[in-house]
């Protein structure tokens, strides 16, 4: 359980940088800080996918007073330009949030404790509060405050929104549905003005539209609740909506096997990013952002679902990608001017085999996995698409519009080369599918054509081509025939992907380089990192994604040595007070290291607890003593020789 108590949430410039979400696994969710305050625009109490894949906010927040001996006490928090009003965090007492996000309030000698549960399916919230009034009858207050707009921008006062009999209606003809058992409701509409999102430097104020007031008296002790949701709401029975969503939770640690509290959280956050449509399962990649190119999907899908014991899940997610690899294998990325994702198709051929090996699904493979696999070997070796294999059975990318997807998650300083290129990692990748269609087609009586003969010419290629032994790692990538000699953090798929490419020692001496110039505490820079931030972009950041990555390649690479687990270990030590940050109980893109390290780029990010969790779960349960020499194979140290 991660909680904070009162003194948690002051200076408010802590409190608003750590925050919680909810999802209710259809791609909705709300969110908030630890102060029950929006400090994000795409913060809200429901916030829903449009019909454009666009989320959007309906109901930003709610404003809650408790009446008690005569005085008057604010539950909720908002921020303005100039000034926090009303001042609710004054008396919260304590956020804890493991299933649910749960606020306790201490006002005068009334307790009040505030639950958020999103309905599992369905668009719906529901906010319990239970009431302990010691002393007297206390009355609860609530008024809805309505936006309708899309997350990340921002609304102002417009004409168009009115109340009608259970919800608001917004100007767009949208509807936020209302329900409050035990409440009665006084209609007073007006505008909230001028509220602002304190993480969003710069980024303005909105309104917000007050249809109304539900007010409740209770005496002693009482249970109440406030729903919201994108359609009318029938009857709630809120106790039996707890219980299944509490059993829900504990079948999946049940069944992901989860070992202590890191890793339970873990699971729980992999579970977040898990979403089904009307199509099947997908996974977002981040919030507060979609999924983009599917290749980072299917690149967190073997963390998020194999990791965690979901295998229908993973074979539907495979069925579904498998359908688009097809028409569309090197799709466009979104606002990327006409850049093209490169491996797609690698990524895919990659969960697929990690999913039959894990499931032995026969049929799967024989109907389904092995005639895609085929699909794609074909177009990669002929060198019809976007990608092309030269003669030493090495993949080029065809121009500069083409990018991998290790490409843009590096964010390499020195842009994107000037034309055809070789990037490492998808040499990597396409001499894994290879080996895999190999290994299959030879269990399933599959005709190779070859493929064998072909893997070994890429792994020679790469041995041959992209080994820099002065500093005992891979090039980035070749232009122009010439190695980029650059150190990357995608260069540690030569470790971590099913069959080696590398020689034993080549691997060993790869992740001494890898960790001797990138590693960070927290994650890896995405180039060498010598001379503190003045040498990165003032953006720079350690990738979450590749921290993974590395534990795992370091099993990989020193797995003999008996010191290997426990010092993957140590490593991961820091882990649980990383998920007190940020988006509690997940993991971000990236770390800034501004005097302490601090949550970047997206506040929620797939890729990177499906790859801290693969690699938690391949180290052992039991504690083991580190020595000092080992203690500096995991930290920041200088070159070494």
């Amino acid at each position: 359980m991660i909680s904070f108590g009162q003194d948690s949430f002051l200076p408010l410039e802590r409190a608003v940088r750590r925050e919680w979400v909810a999802t209710n696994g259809r791609g909705a969710y709300c969110a908030a800080s630890v102060l029950g305050a929006n400090t994000r625009r795409e913060h809200g109490l429901l916030v829903v996918p449009g019909t454009d894949g666009k989320d959007r906010v309906l109901l930003s927040a709610i404003s809650e007073t408790i009446s008690s001996g005569g005085r008057e006490y604010d539950l909720s928090t908002r921020f303005y330009p100039d000034a926090v009003f009303p001042e609710g965090y004054k008396n919260l007492r304590r956020f804890s949030r493991y299933f649910f996000p749960t606020f306790t309030f201490v006002c005068g000698t009334t307790m009040v404790v505030k639950t958020v549960l999103m309905l599992h399916g369905e668009e719906t919230v529901v906010i319990q509060y239970t009431v302990h009034a010691r002393t007297g009858p206390a009355t609860l207050t609530i008024e809805p405050l309505a936006v309708c707009r899309e997350a990340g921008e921002l609304s102002r006062e417009r004409e168009g929104f009115r109340w009608e009999e259970g919800h608001v209606v917004s100007d767009q003809g949208e509807s936020v549905w209302l329900l409050a058992p035990g409440f009665s409701f006084a209609a007073d509409p007006c505008w909230n003005r001028r509220v602002s999102y304190p993480a969003d430097a710069g980024a303005g104020e909105e309104d917000l539209y007050r249809p109304g007031r539900f007010t409740a008296t209770v005496e002693g002790r009482a249970t109440l609740a406030f729903a919201a949701s994108a359609a009318s709401l029938g009857e709630l029975d809120i106790e039996t909506a707890f219980l299944r969503e509490i059993a829900r939770r504990d079948a999946l640690l049940e069944r992901a096997s989860a070992r202590d509290d890191v890793e339970r959280e873990l699971v729980l956050a992999a579970d977040q990013f898990i979403v089904r449509d009307s199509e099947g399962p997908l996974i977002r990649t981040g919030y507060y952002a979609g999924s983009e190119t599917g290749a980072e999907t299917l690149a967190a899908a073997p963390g998020l679902l194999i990791a965690t014991g979901r295998y229908e899940e993973m074979k539907e997610l495979l069925l579904r990608e498998g359908g688009r690899i097809r028409s569309d294998p090197f799709p466009r990325l979104p606002g990327g001017g006409g850049t093209f994702c490169a491996d797609r198709p690698l990524w895919f051929a990659l969960a697929g085999y990690l999913y039959v090996r894990e499931s032995e699904d026969a049929e799967f493979i024989r109907r389904f996995f092995l005639p895609i696999l085929d699909d794609i070997v074909d177009l990669l070796a002929t060198g019809v698409g976007k990608i092309r294999m030269g003669g030493d059975g090495l993949l080029e990318a065809a121009g500069p519009d083409i990018r991998t997807t290790c490409d843009l998650l590096h964010a390499d300083p020195a842009g994107a080369p000037a034309g055809a290129h070789l990037p490492v990692d998808l040499s990597l990748l396409w001499y894994s599918a290879l080996r895999g269609f190999v290994e299959l087609a030879d269990q399933n009586r599959w005709p190779g054509r070859g493929c064998s003969l072909l893997a070994e010419k890429v792994r020679l290629g790469v041995n041959k081509e992209f080994w820099n032994d002065a500093e005992g790692s891979l090039a980035a990538r070749i232009e122009n025939g010439v190695p980029v000699p650059t150190v990357t953090p995608c260069q540690l798929l030569a470790v971590t992907l099913p069959f080696r490419v590398l020689p034993g020692l080549r691997e060993q001496r790869l992740v001494t380089a890898v960790h001797r110039l990138l590693v960070a505490p927290v994650g890896l820079w995405p180039r060498p990192h010598v001379g503190g931030n003045d040498n990165l972009p003032h953006d720079a950041g350690a990738l979450t994604c590749f921290w993974g990555t590395f534990l795992s390649a370091y099993l990989t690479a020193f797995g003999d040595e008996p010191d290997a687990e426990a010092v993957v270990s140590l490593f991961l030590e820091s882990l649980g007070e990383r998920l007190r940050e940020g988006m509690l109980g997940c993991l971000p893109s990236a770390y800034r290291e501004a005097g302490a390290w601090v949550p970047a780029g997206r506040p929620a990010y797939a890729l990177a607890v499906a790859e801290v969790l693969a690699a938690k779960k391949r180290t052992s349960a039991r504690p083991a003593a580190v020595t000092a020499a080992g203690r500096t194979v995991l930290t920041r140290s200088e070159p070494v020789e």
